[in-house]
């Protein structure tokens, strides 16, 4: 759980806050890329930052916490697995996710008690680093997915209480997929 306004602003600076610089930085309406070059495992990382801004971890959340500027959240990182060997900009030989596989496309909805609460929770590309100015490398060594939804993103007049899924596809540029579904409740 995080903040979230329906501006955005704070989703970004709350995506900041959890993969912070230098590691980590944050251009702007676009999400969290390489910072300075840092070593593997990058699989702690996310958690690291949920636990150090002392956000609710879980799959119950109080109505509060879903309303006015909170949201709930589900993040993740990718890693190669074991992927080929490369650059990235965290190292100049290791495992990476290569270059050809992106842009990723990442779309998904919210349903709320079986039911479609919001049609738009996601749908954005992960860009290849060259897209954003990045020098030329083989691939990244790991990448970051930050999906969250709040009420106002549902119907409106919607109790909101009861079981929530998002429900999210990825797919890369070789047309490989997966799903991710992340359950989570709301009580009173």
């Amino acid at each position: 759980m995080g903040t979230f306004d329906t501006g955005f602003e704070e989703f970004f600076l709350t995506m900041e806050d959890l993969l912070p610089p230098p590691d980590h930085v944050l251009i702007p309406w676009t999400g969290i890329f390489p910072g300075e070059a840092h070593s593997p495992p990058y699989k702690k990382e996310m958690r690291d930052g949920v636990i150090a801004n002392g956000y609710h971890e879980g799959v119950r959340f109080m109505k509060n916490e879903f309303t006015g500027n909170m949201g709930i959240w589900v993040t993740w990182m990718n890693v190669p697995n074991p992927g080929p060997t490369g650059s990235s900009p965290d190292f100049t030989r290791g495992r990476i996710i290569p270059n050809r596989l992106f842009p990723i496309h990442v779309e998904g909805q919210t349903f709320h008690n079986g039911q479609d609460f919001n049609p738009y929770l996601a749908y954005f590309d992960v860009p290849k680093l060259s897209d954003l100015g990045y020098p030329t490398y083989d691939g990244q060594s790991h990448f970051p997915v930050f999906i969250a939804d709040t009420a106002a993103f549902g119907p409106p007049g919607i109790r909101l209480r009861g079981n929530y899924v998002y429900q999210l596809t990825l797919i890369d540029q070789d047309g490989n997929g997966w799903q991710v579904r992340a359950n989570f409740a709301v009580a009173p």
